[in-house]
């Protein structure tokens, strides 16, 4: 069986880093049956100072049957390259654009002496110019090198949507070879009754990381002018301080209507229980290329609130939600209006939906064979 080594900042047990590391679980069971799986990762869950107590370190760890996890200790590149040419994989999966020991390091390593017949980057949404515009000046150098060194033409560039194509081709030009493929969602949720629904209340959730990208502050300024009664919950940990400052202070400002709690960050699957509990998920994203918590709602009957910056725009249109441009701030006002004064009819209807445009999702794709053929060389590279 052909080996697939998969390189990644963090998998579980970890789950502060929210997609990156669904999509990997997701991909690797999909997987497991055409490939012999080995994933590199770091030691530690997003954000964390020490170590998992609960895994071996520097070692092939059995993750799940057919799913191999090396969970990297700070500072053993050596090790990893080492291991990794002992594998002699068919293909490396790089997932970040900017991770020093597990995209820029692979990519010297690959520049040196060819680590595999297909080395494929996923950008995961860090070329969207709402991604990019944060620590801009390290990550044009790092693009402007990989320019230099003409190592976009060695890598085959993974777009997860049309959008992220448009983004990769513009960063890095015409001649890198971007293959367009969807991310691995969730395929299963949890069934249970939601909140009931009282017009003129509601319950809001916000899942994913507190920094300026996800634009949470954005989503408290229109709570600001709501006349409804409306509790939102945040989960997902605080990765910039100053930005949760900046929130906390418009928390302060909300009229007494209105109340916010950040209820922390929880593994994946105590998320999509605890989605049961509430009306509407809100996003106002500066950009993302998937949005699993996005995807994991709605299949989990949560209508969404979104900004346009998604590839869920269609929403409204199957009458699960709205996706809305951020330069009209009224609209997203308006729609948390509407929310507000659901019924429970109105609530079950946009819920079905919900899970209805999931499901249709779910039933269209063709992401098996989509996989293989993406980390399958051509004859001519073998």
């Amino acid at each position: 069986m052909p080996v697939l080594v998969i390189m990644i900042d963090w998998f579980a047990p970890g789950f502060k880093a929210g997609g990156p590391i669904r999509s990997i679980v997701n991909l690797s069971r999909i997987l497991r049956q055409d490939f012999d799986i080995h994933i590199f990762t770091s030691d530690r869950d997003f954000g964390d100072d020490a170590a998992y107590a609960s895994v071996h370190l520097d070692t092939w760890v059995t993750w799940e049957d057919g799913i191999n996890v090396w969970y990297a200790s700070p500072g053993r590149h050596r090790e990893i390259e080492a291991e990794l040419r002992r594998l002699k994989p068919q293909a490396v999966y790089l997932n970040s654009m900017f991770s020093l020991p597990f995209t820029i390091l692979p990519i010297r390593w690959h520049l040196k002496q060819t680590l595999a017949p297909r080395l494929v980057l996923a950008p995961r949404g860090m070329l969207h110019a709402g991604a990019i515009q944060y620590g801009t000046r390290k990550k044009r150098l790092f693009l402007a090198g990989i320019k230099l060194l003409g190592a976009q033409k060695k890598i085959t560039w993974q777009a997860t949507d049309q959008q992220e194509q448009a983004d990769i081709r513009a960063r890095l030009g015409s001649r890198a070879q971007v293959c367009l493929v969807g991310n691995a969602p969730t395929t299963m949720a949890p069934l249970g009754k939601h909140a009931r629904k009282e017009p003129g209340s509601l319950k809001a959730l916000y899942v994913s990381r507190i920094q300026p990208k996800k634009n949470l502050a954005f989503f408290l300024e229109r709570m600001a002018h709501s006349t409804a009664h409306v509790h939102l919950d945040l989960i997902g940990p605080m990765e910039d301080e100053a930005y949760w400052q900046l929130c906390r202070q418009k928390i302060n400002q909300l009229p007494p209507t209105c109340t916010v709690t950040h209820l922390g960050a929880f593994p994946h699957h105590e998320i999509m229980e605890k989605q049961h509990d509430y009306h509407l998920f809100v996003l106002p994203t500066h950009g993302e290329n998937f949005g699993h918590a996005i995807f994991d709602a709605l299949l989990g009957g949560l209508p969404v609130l979104l900004s346009d910056q998604t590839p869920w725009t269609d929403v409204a249109q199957h009458g699960c939600g709205w996706a809305l441009p951020l330069a009209d701030p009224a609209a997203f006002e308006q729609a948390l209006a509407t929310a507000a004064k659901w019924d429970q009819a109105a609530f079950e209807a946009a819920s079905q939906a919900a899970r209805q445009y999931a499901q249709a999702f779910l039933d269209h794709l063709t992401l098996r064979e989509q996989y293989i053929d993406l980390f399958t060389p051509p004859i001519s590279a073998s």
